[in-house]
């Protein structure tokens, strides 16, 4: 989806291949409390770019900070959203629209709990 909205842009620039060129966050870029960061804890920006805003993926080479993906997340009682969308180093340049992902709360939070479980058994066995 996040592929889509950027192709534009990044074939305006004459580079398409960095439209959606994000990975999952991993090694020293991912949270050790994946529910804290993913609810939009105050350190969820990575250092990455606005502080008001969650590093949602980083770059295919690893970095966060060289390529992150961010949004604002706002959680109340029943739903989990993400909005706001923005490639920091093209802030201004790339626009996102009114584009949203919207989650049902309760089971939003049940996966990261069950992803945490696994990354931490993961973490045991190393």
């Amino acid at each position: 989806m996040i592929a889509a909205i950027e192709a534009p842009f990044a074939q305006a620039e004459g580079h398409p291949d960095l439209a959606g060129g994000y990975t999952g966050l991993a090694g020293w870029a991912c949270p050790k409390n994946l529910e804290r960061h993913f609810l939009g804890d105050d350190s969820s920006h990575l250092h990455c770019g606005p502080q008001d805003k969650t590093v949602l993926m980083g770059c295919e080479c690893g970095q966060a900070r060289c390529w992150p993906l961010m949004a604002t997340i706002t959680v109340d009682d029943h739903i989990v959203r993400w909005s706001g969308f923005e490639q920091p180093h093209r802030r201004g340049a790339w626009s996102y629209g009114d584009f949203e992902l919207v989650f049902e709360r309760a089971q939003y939070q049940a996966t990261l709990r069950d992803a945490q479980r696994q990354r931490d058994q993961l973490d045991d066995h190393q």
